[in-house]
């Protein structure tokens, strides 16, 4: 949903070529979870597994890192699961930090009140504060379409349409050169958190793995 407002990205995305598939991502099998072992020694277990030709698995570097941090406060490994998929730049220590304490409440099955953890509402034409407001929020919706039954997603919807708005006018009328793609050129999202698109990302690895294996 981060793209919705961006009609010149949809209408490129639209318009490219059908990328040839070479390989297909099969997601992590939550049936692992009934083993008898944490959920990041399943998952880092799981990742060493060779697959078929075709298939790849997918980059659970972040999930491990997430899992290790908390499973040892929790028995449930559905649980964990469920907390360590939640999509955040983990690598951003506010952003880590409210996932955290947003897990210890879910954990200790303790009301988590989402709009402690709202941002300040203030005009501001500082990209870097607007997106960090922006990620926060994204934070939130998704903690609260898993676990508030998305009670609290309409205004947080709300609030990051106003902040898209601001970072739009922002952009506007400092009239900055429209985010790319490193590799392609391939018009990307403002809040798009990587340099290259998904598609010479994935390219990139296959070719960085063909390599390895010519070795």
């Amino acid at each position: 949903m981060n793209t919705v407002f961006d009609w010149k990205l949809i209408k490129s995305t639209l318009m490219a070529p059908a990328a040839v598939i070479r390989e297909a991502v099969l997601g992590f099998p939550q049936l692992l979870l009934k083993l008898d072992a944490p959920v990041s020694h399943i998952m880092e277990r799981w990742i060493q597994i060779p697959f078929a030709r075709g298939y790849k698995k997918p980059d659970l570097e972040v999930e491990i890192k997430l899992a290790a941090m908390i499973e040892e406060k929790t028995e449930d490994k559905e649980l964990v699961y469920k907390l360590v998929t939640i999509p955040f730049a983990e690598g951003d220590k506010e952003l880590l930090q409210i996932w955290y304490d947003l897990a210890q409440c879910v954990m200790e099955n303790r009301t988590c009140n989402i709009p402690d953890y709202y941002p300040p509402d203030e005009e501001s034409d500082d990209l870097g504060s607007l997106e960090q407001r922006y990620h926060i929020y994204d934070l939130l919706f998704n903690f609260s379409e898993k676990f508030e039954g998305g009670f609290f997603s309409g205004h947080i919807m709300e609030a990051k349409k106003a902040i898209s708005d601001s970072i739009t006018r922002v952009l506007s009328q400092k009239r900055f050169k429209s985010k790319g793609c490193k590799i392609c050129g391939r018009p990307l999202a403002w809040n798009y958190r990587f340099m290259t698109c998904q598609r010479c990302f994935e390219e990139e690895k296959y070719a960085v793995r063909f390599r390895r294996r010519r070795r």
